[in-house]
């Protein structure tokens, strides 16, 4: 007599018989199905954070330097940091003014830098009070950046561009030409430096080794390219013989060394009586830049090259950012002149 499947007693026990047959090759099939773990170890790492900190004013900022700089490490295959970028800017400002600046605290205390990159009033270099009222604030700011563990980083300035009124000014250390200007700017910032044992930026450098190439980009002002081919092979190796070429030489027919010679100022500025103002360095009527000496596009590019060359510390080989509206031959030169070897 065979089973009734019309009565739930049989229908029952039939269906959990079947149940228990199939379980097993159900949950073997479903065990194959499971996402194996892998195994690869090609996971996207995330990059370390290298965080910037600019303080200064619109030579700064001219451009939008500080984002080109970021940029540059986001569209770099072989960069092995992702960059951070905050910012102190107040126009017109000197360091001394920054630092009565009422978020100093704030901005410097909000993230752990790891560099803090102080831009000068452009004529700081350009008399005495300046020299002495930068020497002051650059003592007090490299002391607050190593308190708070970063690395404090000096500009080293561009000259005013070549029209500049100022040029011929006798209060302003007799400036005749903008290369006498970056003979000051040069040996000042190199004195000053080394007294506060801060990593100097040599962007004056790169400008002035741009200039001297005869290449037509302009680093000033409005964005314009006038582009000459140049051969990129004879751009030398190490751009501090260039620069003492195209830099007019002294009364004696010799080249400076600069260190010795500049330092010696700044020891004697140091030590100048400047009676009231020395207490309110507020009071000093000091022009800034015209706009004309604002860097351009390319200007702020080549800024940004080199800061980005010193501190990540690498080649520009893989440079794939373009600033919107430049060329690639204009690019290429300047990523070639940034890539030159300074002088330490």
């Amino acid at each position: 007599m065979g089973y009734n499947l019309a009565k739930p007693y049989y229908f029952y026990k039939t269906l959990a018989f079947i149940c228990l047959m199939i379980l097993p090759v159900f949950i073997s099939g479903c065990e194959d199905k499971q996402p194996k773990e892998e195994t690869s170890t090609e996971q996207v790492e995330k990059k370390p954070v290298m965080r910037i900190l600019f303080v200064g004013n619109q030579y700064s900022s001219s451009n939008n330097m500080p984002n080109i700089l970021q940029a540059l490490a986001q569209n770099d295959p072989s960069s092995h940091f992702d960059l951070e970028i905050g910012n102190l800017i107040e126009e017109n400002a000197s360091l001394a003014q920054l630092w009565k600046h009422n978020d100093r605290k704030k901005i410097l205390t909000q993230k752990k830098w790891d560099y803090v990159i102080l831009q000068p009033h452009p004529l700081w270099a350009s008399s005495e009070g300046g020299v002495y009222f930068t020497h002051k604030s650059l003592s007090v700011w490299s002391k607050t950046i190593e308190s708070i563990g970063a690395i404090p980083v000096f500009i080293m300035n561009w000259p005013l561009e070549k029209t500049d009124p100022i040029y011929g000014n006798p209060k302003y250390f007799g400036l005749k030409n903008y290369q006498n200007m970056h003979r000051m700017l040069r040996g000042y910032s190199k004195a000053l430096a080394k007294k506060n044992d801060m990593i100097l930026m040599p962007i004056g450098d790169y400008w002035m080794y741009c200039m001297s190439k005869n290449n037509n980009i302009s680093l000033y002002g409005e964005s314009t390219e006038n582009f000459e081919d140049t051969d990129n092979t004879e751009i030398e190796n190490n751009i501090e013989n260039t620069i003492n070429k195209f830099l007019p030489p002294l009364t004696d027919g010799t080249y400076p060394t600069l260190e010795e010679s500049f330092a010696k100022t700044v020891n004697n500025a140091s030590n100048v009586n400047f009676g009231r103002i020395s207490s309110k360095e507020s009071d000093i009527d000091v022009p800034f830049a015209s706009k004309d000496s604002l860097p351009s596009r390319e200007g702020a590019f080549l800024s940004a090259l080199v800061i980005y060359k010193t501190l990540v510390d690498k080649t520009l080989n893989d440079i794939e950012y373009t600033p919107n509206g430049m060329s690639r031959k204009t690019k290429d030169a300047l990523i070639a002149i940034a890539s030159a070897k300074a002088k330490k």
